[in-house]
């Protein structure tokens, strides 16, 4: 079947729990399937669909763009309609969660991690806010608190291109679930970001027509 070596492939890195591995594996299933017809991109899309719930968000962006894809090709695009609201409903509170956090740790005017950075910072973002600002009587967060929120900060990045691209297909917008919850939590988390205006277009209601 189109893609089965590629696959398994994925399916190593994530039984073992090698995130890097993972990511590097979805390029050269890319390459393998681009070329599939509706009935092969449905079958891939159904192969794929279980890793988004075994490996976590920071690590399946460039996933979600495959699956996108597989719908462009003519696979349903209802279970990645649920996968991609299911993420942002996760990452776009935290990344909020996050902003509050980071004025708390790092000062009220202190810059935001720019969230296209690399490792380098998610880790100065991650060890600033369990690090805190103790003589200030500002303890960090607990380790987890930490880890969800800078996810949420940097992984939302990549979610945001796959999500407007499967927005913009016929169809999708109309049933997008929790698509009211989440044009309201992005607009409030605009202030904070810049990769969000489109995205929230495309969520928001089309306004009615003012009375002439």
């Amino acid at each position: 079947m189109l893609g089965d070596q590629q696959i398994e492939a994925l399916s190593a890195a994530a039984r073992a729990g090698n995130t890097v591995a993972f990511r590097f594996g979805v390029a050269p299933l890319w390459v393998a399937v681009e070329d599939a017809d509706p009935m092969e991109a449905a079958a891939v899309l159904e192969r794929v669909l279980g890793f988004f719930a075994a490996v976590p968000l920071s690590a399946t962006g460039q996933l979600a763009v495959l699956a996108v894809g597989m719908v462009e090709r003519g696979a349903p695009h209802e279970p990645v309609a649920e996968v991609v609201s299911g993420a942002l409903a996760r990452l776009v509170p935290a990344a909020a969660g996050f902003a509050a956090a980071w004025r708390t740790a790092a000062g009220r005017w202190a810059r935001l991690p720019d969230p296209t950075e690399g490792p380098g910072a998610y880790d100065d973002a991650f060890a600033r806010l369990s690090r805190g600002r103790p003589w200030l009587r500002r303890p960090g967060l607990p380790v987890a608190r930490a880890i969800e929120l800078a996810d949420g900060w940097f992984a939302l990045t990549g979610w945001v291109g796959p999500a407007m691209n499967l927005l913009r297909l016929p169809g999708v917008l109309p049933d997008f679930p929790r698509r009211a919850e989440l044009a309201a939590a992005t607009e409030d988390l605009r202030q904070h970001r810049n990769d969000l205006d489109d995205l929230t277009s495309l969520l928001s209601p089309p306004r009615a027509p003012q009375p002439g």
